[in-house]
């Protein structure tokens, strides 16, 4: 496969094949500095000398050939570090709508991994590209697919379920690195303080976590949203969010944030034409409302929709149905 020079990040299923490298048999000119030394007839004869970059540090990564190497491009350098740490949208409903099977091939946006990842297990698709403008995120689904490798479950459910694990600068070296291409390598050997404590609010998406943590905690809701996320029923979950989170959450601060395309942007990832199509159907709240109101009388969160806990306790419930390796 070639370079992705204007693609950004693409994960694949193969490796480039290596460039033509100059043998020594080759006929190469001698170097010649003002008058030659030799005035043979070989070195006046006409050569095809064949040049060759050298190899990009994708390629001397061991091991499973997922990411297509890009040349990196002053657009890649405005992302810092990822947007999202965890996919917002239910791939169920991609599964449902979409018919998946062994037989297709998607081209779906990295964001966290999560969906790529679900896509994988539930219909064993037969090839996924992962393209992303951000290589941050190609970065953190590299992660992801080189520890269901080679982590037990209780580390890899700590590190992503949990949001944090104490030795993940001993797991990157030991045990992940051999996995990761040499760019994703240097970034989370840089960034190894991600896993340290809370991993989900890290990112830009983590400061949306961090304000929905603070609007609980100043409306002393904190304990409601627990008792949401764990309830035992739809009807009981309902009820906890209509009488605590729901006006906590939907008060007149967090919109006038939402009507903000500074943060629409930095923390929840929305553009800006995304944003203009919100607030052509009507306002934020009205959007905020709509989008929120129905998730707790349809959904079980406790042992369904996996991705509502982490939004509002920042981190995955261990009674998730789904396996970890396919919704995070």
């Amino acid at each position: 496969m070639p370079f992705a020079v204007e693609g950004g990040n693409m994960l694949g299923n193969s490796s480039p094949a290596s460039f033509t490298t100059i043998k020594d048999s080759e006929t190469i000119p001698p170097l010649e500095i003002g008058e030659p030394v030799l005035n043979s007839q070989a070195s006046h004869a006409d050569a095809l000398i064949t040049v060759t970059p050298p190899l990009s540090s994708f390629h001397y990564h061991l091991g499973k050939p997922w990411r297509l190497p890009y040349y990196e491009q002053a657009i890649h350098q405005v992302s810092r570090t990822f947007i999202y740490s965890f996919t917002w949208e239910d791939p169920e409903v991609d599964m449902k709508y979409l018919d998946l099977g062994p037989e297709d091939s998607m081209l779906v946006i990295t964001s966290a991994g999560g969906n790529a990842l679900h896509y994988a297990i539930a219909a064993h698709a037969k090839r996924i590209h992962c393209v992303d403008m951000n290589p941050c995120q190609g970065h953190l689904l590299e992660l992801k697919l080189a520890a269901v490798q080679t982590l037990e479950y209780e580390d890899f459910f700590s590190m992503f379920g949990n949001g944090h694990h104490p030795k993940f600068h001993a797991l990157l070296d030991s045990k992940i690195a051999p996995l990761l291409s040499s760019i994703a390598y240097q970034f989370w050997h840089i960034n190894d303080d991600a896993f340290f404590k809370a991993f989900y609010l890290k990112g830009y998406s983590g400061w949306a976590l961090r304000l929905a943590r603070i609007v609980f905690s100043i409306a002393g809701v904190s304990k409601d949203v627990e008792a949401l996320c764990n309830a035992g029923s739809i009807a009981q979950q309902k009820q906890i969010w209509r009488e605590k989170p729901r006006p906590a959450l939907l008060n007149s601060i967090v919109i006038a944030l939402l009507k903000s395309p500074i943060f629409c942007w930095n923390a929840l990832g929305v553009p800006l034409n995304q944003r203009r199509m919100v607030s052509d159907e009507g306002s934020m709240y009205e959007f905020i409302r709509d989008a929120l109101n129905p998730s707790p009388s349809t959904y079980s969160f406790k042992d369904g929709a996996y991705f509502y806990p982490l939004d509002v306790i920042g981190h995955f419930l261990g009674t998730t149905r789904h396996p970890p390796a396919q919704n995070i």
